[in-house]
């Protein structure tokens, strides 16, 4: 397993810019499928994105796609599975326990990358003193 800060893995957040990504997530991959339609934003796959950003020390990057993400809430606080690719509609699973969990993990990594406290465990690959 790499730790965040390893230089070796730098080529994966770095083509985070070569994904097409829309304020509410990352829509679909890069290749034909095969299948009508286009895709959609997976909103698990897009906590992995704020993750991964925050952690390589682009916070602000990670910020902005998370901001959109909870934007995309519903009024009671709930997230689908997966955002539809032209108006994010809500499509898959609903509530999508995966996308919240992943929510919450993206917040604690947040809070990590800006030097916040983070309570009680640390979140995965990171040391109570800090990135390793």
């Amino acid at each position: 397993m790499r730790t965040p800060r390893d230089p070796r893995p730098a080529g994966g957040p770095a083509s985070a810019g070569h994904l097409p990504i829309a304020d509410y997530g990352i829509i679909g991959n890069l290749t034909d499928d095969g299948l009508p339609g286009g895709e959609g934003a997976f909103g698990l796959c897009t906590c992995w994105l704020v993750d991964v950003l925050a952690l390589s020390g682009r916070v602000e990057e990670a910020k902005k796609i998370f901001t959109g993400l909870v934007a995309r809430t519903n009024r009671v606080g709930l997230l689908p599975e997966e955002f539809g690719p032209d108006a994010g509609e809500y499509l898959g699973n609903f509530p999508q326990a995966y996308t919240h969990i992943g929510l919450v993990n993206s917040v604690l990594y947040l809070a990590h990358a800006e030097g916040r406290w983070v309570p009680e465990h640390a979140p995965a690959g990171i040391s109570r003193e800090g990135l390793r």
